[in-house]
């Protein structure tokens, strides 16, 4: 009885990190999608992130800017600020396809299946956005 109680929780165990591999993949996999942002004034803002390396900016429907995309981990400085380089901390850095010199740079506070903020490296508030 000990020996199935035993296969029967390292088989949970191994089943349990399995899937969490699987749903948790690297930030690039992640940020791919459309997203919402959350706010009090009820704007309807949107990113959509492609696999492609851009980024479309939208605005009540209207698609205002698109942007190129990075993820930086463990590299300082980024956009010419330096910054942390354990592994749990994440920056995007958007550039601006139409203007280069206009370029957006964020600590990637949290992200997951369901939630994106980011903090704009000149802000200590952050914003939030809802998987579509």
């Amino acid at each position: 009885m000990k020996k199935i109680l035993l296969v029967a929780g390292v088989f949970i165990v191994l089943l349990t990190a399995g899937y969490t591999f699987i749903t948790l993949g690297p930030e690039e996999d992640l940020i791919v999608g459309t997203w919402i942002m959350e706010d009090e004034w009820g704007s309807d803002s949107k990113l959509v992130f492609m696999d492609d390396g851009r980024v479309e900016e939208y605005s009540e429907g209207i698609l205002f800017w698109t942007y190129n995309w990075t993820i930086y981990k463990e590299t300082s400085p980024v956009c010419g600020v330096e910054v942390q380089t354990e592994p749990r901390f994440s920056y995007l850095k958007k550039v601006n396809v139409a203007y280069p010199n206009d370029i957006y740079c964020y600590e990637i506070m949290l992200l997951d299946e369901e939630t994106l903020q980011l903090r704009y490296f000149e802000r200590y508030t952050w914003t939030s956005y809802t998987r579509q």
